[in-house]
């Protein structure tokens, strides 16, 4: 994340999170629309642009039927397990900026994130390289779960995800709830943390942004972490008798050409 990402006005780009206030005609009920692929894809045409815009690439690869949802909603039993990625928008005065997220699902610790003018899928990419750059179980098997935002679905994210044996698991119904860990963190960077407000531009909301995180992570207590922080939690080797899903165990189980 830094000033020099200038992606350009938010009102010219294909967007997964919808352009509308909430409250306004056409606007969201929720901070982000939940489209699946074929609707991005719809607006992709009615706006005029190419996937190649958002991916860099001429196509978005996989198929939607490729990633099943591999979480459904259950709960993993330690740290890098499973992560969430999302995009949320935030206001200024000269229009809404993105913020790319991706969370620890079982701490609830952001492990890295971008805030961009754009929802160029580069800020996703940004956001998952510093995720895997902060990574204290490197070895662990890890699934990547969101919604399919296209920005989620082209190739060089996926690429990314595959070269780093990070398993993709993708919501199946388009509801938020399908994402709640997401949804959560949003709410608290938004509604606790200040991220809020309608910022005077994208480089005055820069630092904001960085205060609201940390102080998520490293101040924040949890009840679904026993009333410690993120990163308290996520420092936690074993589980405090939280199960999982047994039919999903096997998606955290390295394939035998990466043993």
């Amino acid at each position: 994340m830094g000033p020099g990402d200038q992606g350009g006005t938010s009102q010219n780009r294909v967007r997964k999170a919808a352009p509308h206030a909430p409250g306004q005609p056409g606007g969201p009920q929720h901070h982000h629309g939940k489209g699946c692929l074929f609707q991005a894809d719809a607006r992709q045409r009615d706006a005029g642009l190419s996937q190649k815009k958002i991916c860099g690439h001429n196509h978005v690869l996989p198929p939607l039927q490729e990633w099943p949802d591999m979480v459904n909603r259950t709960e993993p039993v330690m740290a890098e397990q499973v992560w969430v990625s999302d995009i949320t928008y935030l206001r200024t005065e000269k229009g809404f900026i993105y913020l790319f997220l991706v969370t620890d699902a079982y701490s609830r610790k952001i492990m890295g994130y971008h805030l961009s003018q754009s929802l160029k899928a580069s800020g996703c990419i940004s956001a998952l390289r510093m995720a895997m750059h902060q990574r204290q179980y490197g070895k662990r098997p890890l699934v990547h779960h969101s919604d399919r935002g296209i920005q989620y679905c082209c190739d060089a994210y996926v690429e990314l995800l595959q070269r780093n044996h990070i398993q993709i698991s993708m919501t199946q119904s388009g509801s938020p709830y399908d994402n709640a860990v997401a949804e959560r963190v949003n709410g608290i960077l938004k509604t606790e943390l200040g991220l809020y407000a309608t910022f005077p531009s994208y480089s005055m909301a820069v630092e904001p942004v960085c205060r609201a995180i940390e102080k998520y992570n490293n101040k924040r207590l949890h009840m679904s972490c026993n009333m410690m922080t993120p990163a308290q939690r996520h420092r936690q080797e074993i589980t405090d008798g939280q199960k999982f899903n047994v039919n999903n165990v096997r998606a955290f189980q390295p394939e035998e050409n990466e043993m």
